[in-house]
């Protein structure tokens, strides 16, 4: 009877030690995430939420969990939304608690029944405790190895009664052994955490991972945002105005249509608003205005980058563009660019010299160009003489250029109302303002006092730098010299002789310039007498041009000269340059002389013997 005791007795124990492996084995792995915030910011049960804004320089996440198994470290995966990088990687798990669970009671602590028998149920298991401070929901303060060691103890005891019984014959059963104490399971406590670098837009799942491949479900958190002031500088707007021309001062020149782009981003937050407006600086007129808000609420609603081309008409003035964007973290990018438009043509100007303008003075002209975009590079002065040629006065001009600016003192205040805050906080670069030219004044001066007598044309060619237009064609005459006059052969073979049949007198004159009958005078001079010409009916005059010079022909009819007599003729005339001109300032017209005889010679009787030879008569003029 002793044997078949220790026999049950050990078939009991295998039994007992073959229900607890299995229980071992039915035992679940427990994982919970209990904790997940930045400060007092909540992290976990947002997945749905809206997007969570950080701006300090990089945040630390706060982590507790709850395990069945001692655990180190726990995983992590990063997921950048915006890139759409992922990072793995782990943290150490610092242990806080070790909380004793009863299984069974963890297994029954919802169903309510054998609340007395149990013990770890809610009801009557919760009075029974009361006194050891234990809670309804299983706990205990006997750790699990202590109830081991007790189960132990209690087997030995066992052994011994069975042997007693056996030679007894009697069985002899504990109490305890109906109702063994509960084996409790290990609930660890842990805490982590994990610093998110600045610029970071992206959620966290947290995982746990152990032996025997074991890999608990993933905690998500809510999306959120880490971006600081010095990440925000990766923000960027940019303007680019696109022109093949360019002032002296790198301002983007514009002919016809301006046309800039525009390239902004937000790496970490998105753009959720973007404006641009271009305006006059001087009139404030807006010519153009461009804007938009969303409202990103989820990654896949962020606009990371924008981009958009821009085309506008725009008259002849200066003009700034702003741009902004503003993240949705709330921070705020500007840019500005000046350009300007340019559609008039130089105007070029000119005084101490007059258009078709004939002197006999040395004369010192001025040109003037001015035009908002201009260089005296651009300018360019050549002079040609009718008789001369091209004339080389590149060593005769002084040349000088003034750029006169804008006072921005005098825009500023104008500007500040344009453009609102952003000019007072320094968003916009007044110091831009430096660059624009309200005119360039090119002036020459020309030294012409070594020029010869001809007929000259000044020409001067002005282009800015949007490649407008003007030129200016002067056209004028140096005449330090008069009129030069030449007697006809008639007048060669009469001078200082007799005639009875005269013929027509030609006198040409030649003068650079030309002058009308109003200037002329054409006088006859007989035996002492003067009288005035008149044209038409005593002489007349051709006109026509010779190498360069103007030519005047007179002839004088030869029916002045009727009447016996000496005679000489005299022509005044008075140039466009000033000139006094005379026929007598030629040293063969100054003599010209001759008479006219028509009467036949008389024999005169002085006695009756006595003649006069024609030799001895003497003629008198």
């Amino acid at each position: 009877g002793g044997s078949s005791g220790i026999k049950e007795n050990e078939d009991g124990k295998e039994g007992e030690d073959k229900e607890d492996r299995e229980d071992e084995e039915e035992k679940e792995d427990i994982f919970e995430l209990t904790k997940c915030s930045a400060g007092d910011v909540n992290l976990l049960n947002n997945a749905d939420g809206e997007i969570l804004i950080f701006k300090d320089k990089g945040i630390t996440i706060d982590i507790e969990f709850r395990t069945n198994r001692v655990m180190e470290k726990i995983k992590y995966r990063l997921h950048d939304e915006l890139s759409g990088n992922t990072t793995e990687g782990s943290v150490t798990s610092e242990l806080q608690e070790i909380i004793e669970k009863d299984n069974e009671n963890k297994d029954n602590e919802n169903d309510g029944s054998d609340a007395g028998d149990k013990g770890g149920m809610k009801g009557g298991g919760e009075k029974e405790r009361e006194g050891t401070g234990e809670t309804g929901d299983g706990k205990y303060r006997a750790s699990l190895g202590e109830a081991r060691n007790r189960k132990k103890s209690d087997d030995s005891t066992d052994n011994t009664q069975g042997n007693n019984a056996s030679a007894d014959n009697t069985d002899v059963t504990d109490p305890e052994e109906e109702n063994p104490p509960e084996e409790t399971e290990k609930i660890y406590v842990y805490k982590s955490e994990i610093q998110i670098n600045d610029g970071f837009a992206g959620n966290i799942s947290f995982y746990a991972e152990g032996e025997n491949d074991y890999r608990s479900e993933e905690y998500l958190t809510g999306n959120f945002i880490a971006e600081s002031e010095d990440a925000a500088e990766n923000n960027v707007i940019n303007i680019d105005c696109r022109s093949e021309f360019i002032s002296e001062n790198d301002i983007p020149l514009f002919k016809e249509n301006v046309h800039f782009n525009i390239s902004a981003k937000a790496p970490f937050s998105g753009i959720e608003e973007y404006g641009i407006t271009v305006k006059n600086i001087l009139t404030g007129e807006i010519i153009y205005k461009d804007n938009f808000k969303r409202e990103a609420k989820t990654f896949g609603d962020f606009l990371p980058t924008y981009e958009d081309e821009i085309q506008i008409e725009a008259g002849s003035g200066d003009y700034i563009v702003e741009a902004c964007i503003k993240d949705k973290a709330g921070y705020t990018r500007y840019d500005t660019e000046l350009f300007s438009v340019d559609l008039n043509a130089p105007i070029i100007e000119y005084k101490y010299i007059d258009k078709n303008i004939s002197t006999n003075r040395s004369i010192f002209p001025e040109i003037m160009v001015t035009d908002r975009n201009i260089s005296s590079e651009n300018v360019h002065i050549s002079l040609k003489g009718e008789r001369q040629g091209n004339i080389d006065i590149l060593e005769n001009i002084s040349i000088q250029e003034i750029h006169n600016k804008y006072d921005s003192s005098d825009i500023l205040p104008g500007l500040r109302e344009l453009m609102g805050e952003n000019i007072v906080s320094g968003a916009i670069d007044v110091s831009q303002l430096n660059k624009l030219t309200d005119k360039c004044n090119i002036k020459g001066v020309i030294n012409m006092s070594e020029l010869q007598d001809d007929n000259y044309i000044l020409t001067v060619e002005a282009t800015d730098l949007t490649g407008n237009k003007n030129a200016l064609n002067l056209s004028f005459t140096i005449n330090k010299h008069g009129s030069v006059f030449i007697p006809d052969n008639n007048i060669l073979s009469m001078s200082d002789t007799f005639t009875n049949n005269p013929a027509d007198i030609n006198i040409t004159e030649l003068n650079i310039d030309s002058f009308g009958d109003e200037h002329r005078q054409v006088l006859l001079y007989h035996n002492g007498m003067v009288k005035t010409l008149k044209k038409g009916v005593d002489y007349d005059v051709k006109e026509e041009s010779e190498d360069f010079l103007n030519k005047y022909t007179y002839r004088i009819f030869n029916r002045n000269f009727k009447g016996n007599g000496t005679y000489s003729i005299l022509i005044n005339t008075v140039d466009k340059a000033g000139n006094n001109n005379s026929s007598d300032s030629s040293d063969i017209c100054k003599v010209f002389r001759f008479c006219v005889d028509k009467s036949r010679p008389e024999i005169v009787k002085l006695s009756d013997d006595t003649y006069v030879s024609s030799e001895d008569v003497e003629y008198l003029f």
